[in-house]
């Protein structure tokens, strides 16, 4: 067992010994979920791969199409300043669904 300090930014340094037995390495994920006396770390296997053509849906597709059309003829939308704009953007989209 390790007692480890907690960090001024929540975070806390996994001793090189508990590293090297489960053969965790800078970048890994790990995977931290509550018990009734205490919390429980796992490693876990996550990748980052892109989703695959069969994972996007129809209208994502067109869309993704549309977009690139788009920009294949010089157009594009002009970037999003901000929470607010962002949100008024994404409640637009949802009100024309």
């Amino acid at each position: 067992m390790a007692i480890v300090k907690v960090g001024s930014k929540h975070q806390v340094v996994i001793p090189k010994a508990v590293r090297e037995e489960l053969g965790i390495e800078a970048g890994d994920y790990v995977e931290i979920s509550r018990r009734s006396n205490g919390a429980l770390i796992k490693l876990q296997q996550i990748t980052d791969a892109p989703p695959t053509a069969e994972a996007i849906g129809p209208k994502t597709k067109a869309s993704i199409r549309a977009g690139l059309q788009d920009a294949a003829k010089g157009k594009s939308r002009r970037a999003l300043r901000g929470k607010k704009e962002v949100r008024a953007y994404l409640d637009g989209l949802k009100k024309n669904r």
